[in-house]
């Protein structure tokens, strides 16, 4: 079964060389991932079978050994004797054993480019979890391969995720509600256009305080709501208690709109392709506000 279907989503394996190719590359994935058939048959199918297309030598050996480099405790002049510091918590005992274990839970990493995986390596652990390119205090560059690891253990799946058009502009959002938190990859791989998006317009909308990000991130829509009600409701009676704040209430002309967005929104919104979903949502939320049905969260 996964022959045929590796053979029908990649054609180009019915070219290659059985004893010069298709062997050896099987035999290493065999070999790398402790002699588990299962393994690799899941290996040769989260790929389509492009895996095997790749040479050994000069793509998958490669990306492994940067992998471990980059990944190690102590950096490249030490990758094979990784600290116990860092280690600590961790349920691998070194980065080779890091590797294999991101190898079997995302496959489809084997087909990144080192550059690409590079690029979301650095992005996560000096972006995302605002860690020090060049740490100098004692026991920080410990703490930030460690915290990179965590997220890796997290969610693997995010080296394959773009840094552009993803993880960035993710990143971007949480930022610009005041979220200042180090970001593990469970907050960067909830869909942006989808929840986010409409989350924030919501809040800027009605002049809210940005809740606990857990709130913002993963809690259903219904839940999110009923948050963001009780943070109204809490400010109107603030306002209530001061004359001049209600004052102020009272006389406040609202935003001028295009398609129903403030002028005043940062442009940060505007992501392409996320207005439409953003939009659909907004609906959602508006109808579940007044008592309709809603649909479950996607």
């Amino acid at each position: 079964r996964v022959t045929a279907m590796a053979i029908s989503r990649c054609p180009m394996l019915l070219m290659q060389s059985i004893d010069e190719n298709l062997k050896p590359s099987i035999s290493f994935l065999q070999d790398f991932l402790g002699g588990d058939d299962d393994c690799v048959r899941d290996v040769v199918r989260a790929t389509s079978g492009r895996i095997l297309l790749h040479s050994i030598e000069t793509a998958i050996k490669p990306k492994l050994a940067f992998l471990k480099q980059r990944l190690s405790a102590r950096g490249p002049q030490n990758s094979t004797e990784p600290d116990a510091n860092v280690l600590s918590g961790t349920p691998h005992k070194d980065a080779d054993s890091l590797v294999r274990w991101l190898v079997r839970r995302c496959p489809s990493l084997l087909t990144r480019s080192v550059p690409k995986l590079g690029e979301v390596l650095d992005f996560l652990e000096y972006e995302a979890l605002g860690n020090e390119k060049a740490p100098v205090a004692a026991g920080q560059a410990d703490r930030s391969k460690r915290e990179l690891w965590a997220s890796l253990s997290g969610n693997p799946q995010i080296l394959t995720t773009s840094v552009r058009y993803n993880l960035a502009p993710t990143v971007r959002h949480y930022r610009a509600l005041g979220y200042t938190r180090a970001l593990t990859s469970r907050f960067l791989t909830v869909s942006l256009g989808k929840r986010l998006i409409p989350r924030g317009l919501y809040i800027l909308r009605n002049k809210l305080d940005a809740p606990p990000i857990s709130i913002y991130a993963f809690y259903s829509d219904q839940e999110f709501l009923l948050k963001a009600h009780s943070m109204m409701q809490s400010k109107a009676r603030k306002s209530a208690k001061s004359a001049k704040g209600a004052k102020r209430a009272k006389n406040e002309e609202p935003l001028p709109e295009v398609d129903g967005v403030p002028l005043s929104l940062p442009k940060w919104l505007e992501f392409v392709g996320a207005v439409e979903d953003a939009w659909k949502r907004r609906v959602r939320l508006a109808q579940w506000a007044d008592g309709g049905k809603m649909d479950s969260d996607e």
